[in-house]
């Protein structure tokens, strides 16, 4: 089975293009994963090139001699399990640093928490891109000669592992450097939606873009962007959204048996161990981040992710990161809350934002946070499942959410950034603007139809950004 894939792979790397010049927690397969063609990443294509031939061939570069320093995290795994680290120096390869994002490069650092540099557990220097800078120096990349970039992207614009792509490349830019991005699926699909971040936002903290709010959002791109890393890479230089992008070197080595718009289930047998099943040696699940532990949690991260510009707990701290919210201060009828939230995010049978009325699950939840917002505290609110993956819509559930919690908690619902008072700042840089911090304060009487509203204001710039995003997408995903 693994040599047919190989061989498989290694005839499919000769038809596709390598170069980007060119525009649940429950780890059982589902029939429609078990029925999906094998699929390969960029690391994969890479790992059956070189066991297939004494070359060491990368973009029609040949990677031997070559200094090279790898940004990865702890997705950056072949179909079995074998990190990239391991990938390359088996090969026989110069891995001569290592750049670590949010988490570190192994995936063992909680959100926020600063990575520290030292050394890889594999004795390869490695330097914090997430602590005092977010953008390697000259001095880091002085003894580079080339730089691949594999880490699982989830699609949302926010996910700070794709800002680290934008200063990385802007880095290989003005040093002279070449790129790769080795590439890898969007679980959460093709779709499209949410406000494009507005540039006003962007020139206003242009200063301050690689700390702090800029950090959740360097470019002019909806919440869901829905392009692959490498594909979003692409759209970054062909825009010119980073510094000296014109002149960035850069090569995407694509997957191969990806269709664009598969389910997430489907993935998993694509990237199995980003999914719940350990690699060797591991005795935990890899995960794309360590608070996003099932494919539900991966759903609905566009959508309950902006709950953290808000009083609201997001789940964080609890078992169920991104799949309960609440607050301590909820008191009442949780039934009559749940209600209130499908209303909001279906005024009728016939308008309903979200996807559908029966594309979520929406139930009272009592839970505990052991960290983060009201850690030791009970916080009363709501479980959310996904029930329908395709017709589902995050971003309008998280606006329906706030929405309906305004609604019948108006003198509680605060504006914060980890429970502290900000006016509204962390909000606006989740969502690109104040557009949904002023539609949420409506009177109460306009809220009805908040969640419709809001969304339909969007469309113009959507369709700006789709029109614009057809030259970056790669034709093979699309079939």
């Amino acid at each position: 089975m693994l040599a047919k894939r190989a061989l498989l792979t290694a005839i499919a790397v000769v038809l596709a293009a390598c170069s980007a010049e060119a525009p649940s927690s429950d780890d059982a397969l589902s029939e429609e994963a078990q029925s999906a063609p094998a699929g390969e990443s960029g690391l994969d294509v890479l790992e059956a090139r070189f066991a297939s031939s004494p070359a060491r061939v990368a973009g029609q570069i040949d990677l031997r001699g070559k200094r090279i320093a790898l940004v990865v995290n702890q997705t950056a795994v072949t179909v079995r399990g074998k990190h990239a680290i391991d990938v390359f120096r088996d090969a026989g390869l110069d891995v001569v640093k290592i750049f670590a994002p949010e988490h570190g490069a192994r995936g063992e650092a909680e959100a926020g928490v600063p990575v520290t540099s030292g050394r890889d557990r594999s004795g390869v220097p490695l330097v914090s891109l997430y602590g005092s800078k977010k953008k390697p120096s000259r001095e880091d990349l002085a003894d580079v000669d080339l730089v691949f970039f594999d880490i699982q992207d989830v699609g949302a614009r926010f996910y700070t592992f794709v800002s680290t792509l934008g200063l990385v490349m802007e880095a290989a830019a003005e040093q002279g450097k070449t790129m790769f991005v080795l590439d890898r699926p969007n679980l959460t699909g093709s779709r499209v939606d949410g406000p494009v971040l507005d540039p006003r936002t962007l020139a206003a903290r242009a200063e301050d873009r690689a700390k702090g709010p800029g950090f959740v959002g360097m470019y002019p791109v909806p919440i869901e962007h829905g392009m692959t890393v490498g594909e979003l890479a692409t759209y970054v230089k062909g825009e010119g959204l980073v510094a000296a992008a014109s002149s960035l070197t850069l090569h995407v080595v694509r997957s191969v048996g990806y269709a664009r718009g598969t389910t997430l289930a489907q993935q998993r047998l694509y990237y199995a161990p980003s999914f719940g099943r350990p690699a060797p040696g591991e005795t935990t699940p890899l995960r794309p981040s360590p608070n996003l532990r099932s494919e539900n949690a991966i759903l609905l991260y566009p959508g309950t992710c902006l709950l953290e510009g808000t009083s609201l707990s997001e789940g964080r701290g609890t078992d169920a990161p991104f799949e309960v919210v609440g607050a301590p201060w909820i008191t009442g009828d949780l039934g009559v809350l749940a209600a209130t939230v499908k209303a909001h995010a279906c005024p009728s049978a016939t308008d309903c934002p979200i996807g559908g009325r029966d594309v979520v699950s929406v139930t009272p939840a009592e839970v505990v946070p052991s960290s983060n917002k009201y850690a030791g505290l009970k916080v009363r609110g709501l479980a959310l499942r996904v029930t329908d993956p395709k017709a589902f819509r995050a971003v309008p559930l998280g606006v329906a959410i706030l929405t309906a919690v305004n609604r019948l908690y108006r003198k509680d619902l605060q504006w914060a950034q980890g429970g502290v008072p900000d006016g509204g700042a962390w909000l606006r840089a989740l969502w690109g603007s104040d557009g949904l911090r002023l539609a949420v304060e409506r009177p109460e009487a306009d809220l009805a139809r908040a969640t419709t509203d809001l969304m339909t204001s969007l469309g113009p710039a959507r369709e700006r950004f789709l029109a614009t995003r057809t030259r970056y997408l790669f034709p093979e995903y699309s079939r």
